[in-house]
């Protein structure tokens, strides 16, 4: 049977915007030594953490204390630079342009320390939103300096500006997404003048770039990318429609789908939970990867900090290879044992016309059996355990047209790969260490 890792996202969870400053000053800090940051202008952050419980009890209540603590502390440090210049006409233009920027630091802290929460996806622009960086967080926040990696270029400058910012939490950058892969739904995003900002409300516009294959409030997704950059013709748009109604059958009306398209973009299908079978059935007939005829389908849903950790990935990489293996195997035991057969049936030296012809005779059986245990074989590996999926009274499609299958996939350059570039664990791994393995923890014991 096989067993599809599958993201089971919390219907809590909550998705990020944030800027690595400035022009993405520190894009490069952040994603060598995974982390984000935010500015504290020094404000040390047990005055924020010890808070009453009795104003934590009202969000608006809070809000506000976050505010004015900001605020009288760097009016202190204000005054304190510029006690020399009471006098002057600016000053009072100054002191009211620092309490703006302390109403501003006020607000990012808030939802830095209170609202982003570990197993949250976070994302970071590029200069110009080129590119993004998508995290999760896995840490709460903390002040304490952390180690940076020290790259230099050839005249021993740093390759990348290290942020001053005090107040951070650790992420595991997840992968880096090209401009062009970036959901159009957030094309609004590159001109947000806000330094955080919170896209929880695009959460399935965002979630298909990072995962293929997702749970989410009640509902699985899958994406299939749309590669092509021609136009695509309605005849194409309807063998794709005919060609889905051929896979799905009865269930048709049970999957839902959203299309951008626009040369090129993607199609996200998705259906409720209870019928997510139905999707690794149309992946398989379209790609000829995971489908039915492989057996019938258990799903292993991992949480969103597991689900990406290193062993989960090393996981999912050794299965294809496996099952790859394991076909190749099985094949060629068979083909070796039958080899074994011919070449002692050949060994035979008959003395007799007679023994000869009923050597013979029996050879040519021997083959016939080889053949036909070969394609018995063959069907089996190709049509997996269907006993089980007649007793689960799931049967595979049969009137997929594979010239349909392939005409679609043509039109369309459809895939089902996992857009941007994957950042490996392996690199990450030695600034996340107990971090990691806490937020795993805690994942785990919210399940």
């Amino acid at each position: 049977m096989n067993e599809i890792p599958a993201l089971d996202i919390p219907e809590d969870t909550r998705y990020w915007f944030i800027r690595a400053n400035s022009q993405a000053q520190y894009y490069g800090d952040f994603q060598l030594n995974n982390y984000i940051a935010i500015d504290s202008n020094g404000l040390p952050l047990q005055e924020l953490t010890h808070i009453p419980t009795t104003i934590r009890a009202s969000t608006d209540a809070l809000e506000d204390r976050y505010k004015s603590i900001f605020q009288e502390h760097d009016l202190q440090k204000f005054n304190k630079r510029n006690k020399d210049n009471k006098d002057s006409s600016n000053y009072k233009l100054e002191q009211t342009k620092e309490l703006r920027k302390s109403t501003n630091r006020a607000h990012k802290a808030y939802h830095f320390i209170e609202d982003f929460g570990i197993g949250d996806f976070v994302i970071v622009p590029y200069k110009s939103s080129t590119k993004f960086l998508i995290g999760v967080i896995v840490s709460d926040c903390f002040e304490h300096a952390i180690d940076h990696i020290n790259l230099l270029d050839e005249d021993d400058e740093p390759v990348y500006d290290i942020s001053n910012f005090q107040f951070k939490r650790r992420v595991l950058w997840i992968k880096e997404l090209p401009r062009k892969k970036f959901p159009d739904k957030l094309s609004w995003i590159k001109t947000a003048h806000q330094s955080i900002f919170e896209i929880t409300d695009y959460a399935n516009d965002v979630t298909p770039v990072i995962c293929p294959f997702y749970r989410y409030k009640g509902r699985v997704y899958t994406r299939l990318g749309v590669n092509t950059t021609n136009k695509i013709s309605s005849s194409s748009w309807l063998r794709y429609q005919l060609l889905l109604s051929s896979i799905a059958e009865d269930n048709l009306d049970n999957i839902y789908q959203k299309q951008k398209v626009q040369s090129p973009g993607d199609i996200i299908l998705f259906v409720e939970q209870n019928l997510w079978w139905i999707l690794p059935l149309v992946i398989g007939s379209l790609f000829g990867e995971t489908t039915f005829a492989h057996g019938p389908f258990t799903t292993k849903w991992q949480g969103i900090i597991r689900y990406f950790s290193k062993g989960e990935r090393l996981k999912r990489s050794l299965s294809v290879e496996n099952e790859k293996l394991k076909t190749q195997n099985s094949r060629a035991a068979l083909n070796n044992k039958n080899a074994d057969t011919l070449a002692k049936l050949n060994e035979i030296n008959p003395d007799s016309k007679q023994i000869k012809e009923a050597s013979d005779q029996l050879a040519k059986s021997i083959q016939l059996e080889i053949a036909r245990r070969s394609s018995v074989n063959n069907q089996r590996i190709e049509e997996g355990f269907s006993e089980e999926m007649q007793k689960e009274n799931i049967t595979p499609p049969t009137k997929v047209d594979t010239n349909d299958v392939e005409k679609t996939l043509n039109d369309f350059k459809l895939s089902n790969e996992n857009p941007g570039s994957l950042l490996p664990y392996e690199t990450q791994e030695g600034n996340l260490n107990s971090d990691l393995d806490e937020s795993e923890q805690q994942e785990d014991s919210k399940r």
